[in-house]
């Protein structure tokens, strides 16, 4: 069976597009619950979201480039796997402090800083992979 499209994208790399979008997606609504969460549920002010928005922001800053150059020598796949968990991790401690009643602006905002970094170790190997994906 042929295509009706001469040139058909790789399933790989329409796999690859729908977990970068999944992905993506959720760190955007991770950005947006994070202070809706400190103000609603911890009485946080302007400067604890100021400061949740900016320990959020530090590994965007920090380790762009270092996971840049991990991305180019070591399995870009693992990276994306390894990121990708770290979030989990990262949502389900924040699930786990709220379930037992934990949840404060300190921890938020260390769970927030992993998630991050797990976003950031994607966002790096997810474009560094398509070569290998594309002829």
């Amino acid at each position: 069976m042929t295509s009706k499209f001469p040139h058909a994208l790789p399933r790989s790399l329409v796999a690859l597009t729908w977990s970068n979008l999944a992905a993506q997606s959720a760190e955007q609504l991770s950005l947006a619950a994070t202070p809706i969460m400190a103000v609603l549920l911890l009485g946080a002010g302007p400067g604890e979201i100021g400061t949740l928005a900016a320990v959020q922001s530090l590994p965007f800053l920090l380790l762009s480039i270092p996971f840049g150059l991990l991305a180019d020598r070591t399995s870009r796949k693992r990276l994306m796997v390894t990121a990708e968990a770290l979030r989990m991790l990262a949502l389900l401690g924040v699930l786990a402090a709220l379930l037992t009643n934990h949840l404060s602006i300190p921890l938020l905002a260390v769970l927030g800083f992993i998630g991050a970094v797990g976003t950031v170790g994607f966002s790096v190997a997810a474009p560094a992979i398509v070569p290998a994906l594309v002829d």
